[in-house]
């Protein structure tokens, strides 16, 4: 199905007013939800242009402004190198093909025209067009409940945004689930098991009848950080984005030189926006709304995504219980069995987004000389409502300037899910806001690869949906943000290695692996870690230094110094009692007794000495530092160690030093420790930059933050 000869019945008027304008009022499903943001100057009309109008357009016409064409599709097709294609407002229900090739003196460009917006919408046109036939109540079924009239033989899973607010729905596995009334995670003591549990509004697909069932009654959350659907609980009055799991809106396959600018995404399945070898390609002001991957990129490069806006169907009723693998033994093989007599865990709903980015290797390797994602340049973007949130790796790749916020779990996943591709990964200069964990790493890498990170303010005031009420506390729902970085559920082993400078956290559930301590455990001798100059400031009571540095694998390069360590709760905490046993360890000092430095020997517990601070998250802080702060005159000279490298003999050999580290975009702090100097104002992160780090992290998630023109709803007048 690659033409669907629909068009959305109401099109959407943007404004280009200043940033000023009023924020978008909620339809009918009662959710404010993330809009989207065009770029707002006036540029003249490209001269080699041509357009395509969904609603007044013909693909059987020469494609001028006055007789556009119809389809995306076809528009494409007719591209040549120089040429700008303009997509007049409205919906184009289609799944696109492309694999175009510009030239770098004529790239091709996809744009939304000026003044409108244009929606690539993979989903099953009905349900948003005419959502009053599309669906019928269920006799007998469960309050609220709704199928659709038409059946969907010869498909499997199928997934939900609201089309006014791109709000998720959530995709049920079992039947259970999506009619249950319980909305607390209550597991048997005997049995272990979880009883059925109501997550929100969402969609069951019951394949014996081919029909698809919803229900989108409210949900009843006691907790003030959680916002509860409250919306329109009948189907046929709100229109839908239900879009098939092999539903991909745009692949992108072997494209060179390639422009996209000013147009939403949405209606995809596994996959929204699918990049195959693409190679040039330039995206800014594209926002994409996905279903369980927004983009899905495969050795893809250069690359560079900015001022975009990638969000996902992780709506504010969900929690990472329901949507995390609950249960992953492939003698389980949930949810396409039904329960065994062994199992116990089952999972709920896998399929709302999982990752925002995913980035892969190895495909096609016996043909192409790159056969992985390389040379990617991410700015400016927002990234957020997601369980996962970006996985950037690849060689190459520079990840700044972004905002992260609303992720279950891991904001950056640092390993690649391929093995063996991650080199020189530069992520810095970004903005993390409720998460449980702001960069996350397994256990796959590749030694050898180097991982940057520096300049960073990872501001975890605000938590993010954990766990829902249990049985010990069925009122109180677990809403944490913890980590700055830590491994997924492992010991690290042949990690990347990883370089961490100047970054300033906040942290309000302290562990000693909370603020980079994973990454000392269990090295292998090639891998190095480095954590200097960073600020970590625990809103809780802080645990010393009790795991160290494993080294079982002989010997290698650590450092870790020139840290300030503070707790808002415990102010008299002492340097010597935190840092003690760090110190104390053997390699620290045997470092010293060499004339190198000992582990922590420089890093203080102290007060950092912020130009304002606040342990709330609906309060603004700055995080620049006084002159007279700690932090001003903490830093240690950031210096390359030896490098230790086994050679194809199999020996290890050390390289001698190689100097002061030079890194991208890095300014050279002088003594200070955190990510900003003192006496400079912070830098700006986000689509235009309009997100200052220290805003208050409960504010981020109101839309209104991002001073967006209004998507009003209404007709396109031309």
């Amino acid at each position: 199905m690659k033409h669907l000869p629909h068009s959305f019945l109401f099109t959407a008027l943007i404004s280009l007013a200043t940033a000023t304008a009023p924020a978008a009022s909620p339809g009918p499903s009662g959710v404010l939800g993330r809009p989207a943001i065009f770029e707002t100057k006036s540029t003249a009309m490209a001269a080699a242009a041509v357009f395509a109008d969904p609603s007044k357009g013909d693909d059987s016409q020469d494609g001028s402004e006055a007789h556009p064409w119809r389809t995306m599709q076809h528009a494409i097709e007719q591209l040549r190198p120089g040429q700008t294609l303009y997509l007049r407002g409205g919906t184009y229900f289609e799944h696109v093909y492309c694999s175009l090739l510009g030239t770098a003196e004529k790239p091709i460009t996809i744009s939304g025209y000026p003044g409108e917006v244009a929606i690539l919408d993979g989903g099953i046109p009905a349900f948003e067009t005419d959502p009053a036939t599309a669906w019928e109540p269920v006799e007998g079924g469960a309050p609220g409940e709704f199928r659709s009239t038409r059946t969907f033989p010869n498909t499997r899973d199928l997934l939900g945004l609201f089309a006014d607010s791109n709000a998720g729905l959530q995709t049920y596995w079992h039947v259970e689930d999506f009619r249950a009334v319980n909305e607390k995670w209550l597991r048997d003591p005997a049995t272990k098991k979880v009883a059925p549990i109501y997550c929100g509004p969402g969609v069951w697909q019951d394949r014996e009848t081919q029909r698809l069932h919803i229900r989108l009654q409210h949900t009843h959350i006691n907790h003030p950080r959680v916002k509860n659907y409250t919306g329109e609980t009948d189907p046929r009055k709100t229109p839908l984005v239900i879009s098939a799991f092999n539903s991909v809106p745009l692949k992108l396959d072997l494209c060179q030189h390639l422009r996209l600018r000013n147009f939403i995404i949405r209606g995809g399945g596994l996959n929204t926006l699918l990049l195959a070898m693409a190679v040039h390609v330039d995206f800014e002001y594209v926002t994409i709304h996905g279903g369980c991957y927004p983009i899905h990129s495969k050795n893809s490069g250069p690359l560079t995504l900015k001022n975009c806006g990638v969000y996902g169907s992780i709506a504010p009723w969900m929690f990472y219980d329901e949507n995390a693998l609950q249960a992953g033994g492939p003698e389980h093989h949930d949810p396409f069995n039904p329960e065994g007599p062994t199992q116990v865990a089952r999972n709920i709903s896998r399929l709302p987004t999982h990752a925002l980015v995913v980035t892969e290797g190895f495909e096609e390797s016996q043909i192409f000389a790159h056969p992985f994602n390389n040379n990617w340049d991410v700015s400016y973007c927002n990234f957020a409502d997601s369980h996962d949130g970006v996985y950037i790796n690849g060689w190459n790749m520079r990840f700044h300037h972004n905002w992260l916020g609303n992720i279950q779990d891991d904001a950056t996943y640092l390993s690649s899910p391929t093995p063996f591709v991650c080199d020189n990964v530069y992520v810095y200069n970004n903005l993390f806001t409720a998460c449980t964990t702001a960069m996350g790493f397994h256990t796959r890498g590749w030694a050898p690869g180097k991982v940057f990170i520096y300049g960073n303010v990872v501001d975890l005031r605000a938590g993010s949906n954990y766990q829902r009420a249990t049985n010990g506390d069925p009122e109180k729902p677990n809403v944490i943000s913890g980590h700055f970085l830590n491994s997924h559920g492992r010991e690290v082993t042949g990690m990347e290695s990883i370089y961490i400078y100047h970054n300033t956290c906040i942290l309000p559930v302290h562990s000693y692996s909370g603020f980079a301590g994973t990454v000392t455990m269990r090295l292998w001798p090639e891998s190095r870690r480095e954590a200097c100059n960073n600020i970590f400031v625990h809103m809780g009571i802080p645990q010393r230094f009790q795991r160290v540095p494993s080294f079982d694998y002989g010997v290698q390069t650590f450092a870790m110094d020139g840290n300030v360590h503070w707790s808002t709760v415990q102010p008299d905490l002492r340097t010597e009692d935190f840092l003690a046993t760090i110190r104390a360890h053997p390699e620290s000092l045997k470092r010293v007794a060499e004339g190198k430095t000992g582990f922590e020997q420089n890093s203080r517990v102290a007060d950092p000495g912020f130009v304002s601070f606040s342990d709330r998250d609906d309060v603004d802080a700055d995080f620049a530092i006084r002159p007279d702060g700690a932090a001003a005159a903490s830093g240690v000279p950031i210096k390359t160690e030896v490098v230790t490298q086994k050679t194809a003999a199999g020996n290890w050999v050390s390289t001698p030093p190689a100097g002061e580290l030079k890194l991208p975009d890095f300014e050279v702090y002088g003594k200070t420790a955190g990510a900003i100097p003192v006496g400079r104002e912070c830098f700006r992160v986000g689509i235009e930059g309009k997100i200052r780090p220290g805003q208050a992290p409960a504010k981020l998630n109101k839309p209104e933050v991002f001073d967006a023109p209004p998507v009003t709803g209404q007709p396109v007048t031309r």
